[in-house]
């Protein structure tokens, strides 16, 4: 009698490494930022803004997680570097220069997994990031997955223009007041190490950033 050998499907490979953008100055906030960093602002008398967002990216499964520190840098290291969070391992890396987003990633170039989340560590958006992968899954040809916000006023911010679910255009700050249906770039990246710039990375994320998608 045949035997019928059952063989369970290999899960797929999920991304583990997040990278947290933590080196601006947070500007706008005036005096409130003048001797700390955004991302350490308190939201309660226990955790500050980026104690919010290392649980929910570990919560989602996150376990390798890259602070790209530069403005008052000593202080994120200092309260977060080589901490675990239920097991998931946080490095900071600080920069000696400013070097803009995307050249933060250029500079730990060697400590990027193969894919990759990136997200800025001053915002905080409710969203599923395995959402983002099942997307890039989906697409293997696809360099990266960027999350869109729906607002409805694109006065201050840029707005991205799809087609078929694929970003063709950004454009900057639309001078409309009530605009509907604008789409903001939420600054939250899933991105393919190898097949997205190499190692030639641009100094911002944005427009320039995704020049076959930008034109």
């Amino acid at each position: 009698m045949n035997k019928l050998m059952h063989r369970e499907a290999t899960p797929p490979h999920r991304v583990t490494q997040a990278v947290i953008l933590v080196g601006g100055k947070g500007t706008r906030l005036g005096e409130l930022t003048t001797s700390t960093p955004k991302p350490l602002m308190p939201i309660n008398d226990y955790f500050v803004l980026l104690d919010l967002l290392l649980t929910n990216l570990v919560r989602q499964g996150f376990s390798d997680i890259l602070l790209l520190a530069g403005h008052f840098g000593e202080q994120i290291e200092k309260r977060f570097q080589n901490r675990k969070i239920m097991g998931a391992q946080i490095e900071t890396l600080i920069e000696d220069l400013t070097l803009g987003t995307a050249g933060a990633l250029k500079n730990a170039f060697s400590k990027l997994q193969d894919d990759f989340l990136v997200l800025n560590g001053d915002s905080h958006f409710e969203i599923s990031f395995r959402d983002q992968e099942n997307e890039l899954r989906l697409n293997p040809s696809t360099e990266g997955v960027i999350a869109l916000r729906n607002i409805a006023d694109a006065q201050r911010h840029g707005n991205a223009e799809l087609e078929n679910g694929f970003i063709v255009s950004f454009e900057e700050k639309v001078n409309k007041r009530g605009q509907n249906d604008t789409l903001l770039n939420a600054g939250i990246y899933l991105l393919r190490k190898n097949t997205t710039w190499g190692n030639q990375f641009p100094k911002f994320i944005g427009k320039r950033h995704f020049p076959q998608a930008c034109p």
